[in-house]
């Protein structure tokens, strides 16, 4: 593992949009952040991620990956099916890990993860970015500043939009 002061080796399991537009480019920027690796389920799609972003490592497999002794940490961005496994693989590695959300598709899963984690000894985050969202802010002020009185109930529901999913995201089991 990295020292104080070093920078952290990042493996990439998973490539899709929230990795290419977001995650990616700002750990190829950040000083701290070596982006080590990633994985594809498409060799070709692998290669040419890790060309774009200058990932040393390009694989189809996720055990090579985290067989890789300068990856540190792993973040994970795969359908949420697969999640809880991957999270429990990279722990077993000695790998920190940074999953998006959910941890799990169930809370059995979900706890089998933060289990393995705990046992290896490695740091588990959960890439929940919505409470960051500004909406979301401007609710919890709202809420905080007394404005719109005593909240007793709150009913929420969120939608990608008119957006339609082809992919994943659309599949009960993979989602």
């Amino acid at each position: 593992m990295t020292e104080v002061g070093e920078r952290l080796g990042w493996g990439i399991i998973g490539i899709g949009n929230i990795v290419r537009s977001t995650m990616a480019p700002a750990m190829a920027v950040e000083p701290a952040c070596d982006l080590v690796a990633a994985v594809s389920r498409d060799q070709g799609r692998a290669d040419s991620f890790a060309l774009e972003f200058g990932a040393r490592f390009a694989y189809s497999d996720y055990d090579e990956m985290l067989a890789n002794p300068e990856v540190d940490a792993v973040f994970i961005a795969t359908p949420n099916l697969f999640h809880a496994d991957q999270v429990v693989a990279a722990a077993r590695a000695g790998k920190h890990v940074f999953c998006d959300k959910p941890l799990g598709i169930n809370v059995a899963d979900a706890r089998r993860a933060l289990d393995a984690c705990e046992s290896a000894g490695v740091s588990l985050g959960v890439n929940f970015h919505n409470r960051h969202l500004p909406w979301v802010r401007d609710v919890s002020r709202l809420i905080a500043e007394g404005t719109i009185g005593d909240v007793r109930v709150v009913q929420l529901q969120v939608a990608s939009g008119p957006r339609h999913y082809d992919n994943w995201r659309a599949d009960p089991v993979m989602a």
